[in-house]
């Protein structure tokens, strides 16, 4: 086994986690576009633009995380 392929394994790990993470926040998630649906202040409302960019960032990284880590487990 190689390098790539112990790292692929590891990055598909960290993926799983990321993903489970993702699904436990969904209720907050939920919370926090209807408070910003309704009228909040400037804090309520960055913190819910804040709350939404980690939550794509945090997507963003599993996606790619998942991909490489699949691309690199492949049999040569």
């Amino acid at each position: 086994m190689n390098s790539k392929k112990i790292l692929g394994y590891i990055f598909i790990v960290i993926a799983v986690v990321l993903a489970l993470a993702t699904i436990a926040l969904i209720p907050q998630l939920m919370e926090i576009l209807a408070a910003l649906k309704d009228n909040s202040n400037s804090y309520e409302t960055g913190y819910s633009v804040g709350y939404i960019a980690y939550l794509i960032i945090q997507i963003s990284i599993t996606i790619i995380l998942w991909r490489v880590g699949i691309r690199w487990t492949k049999r040569s």
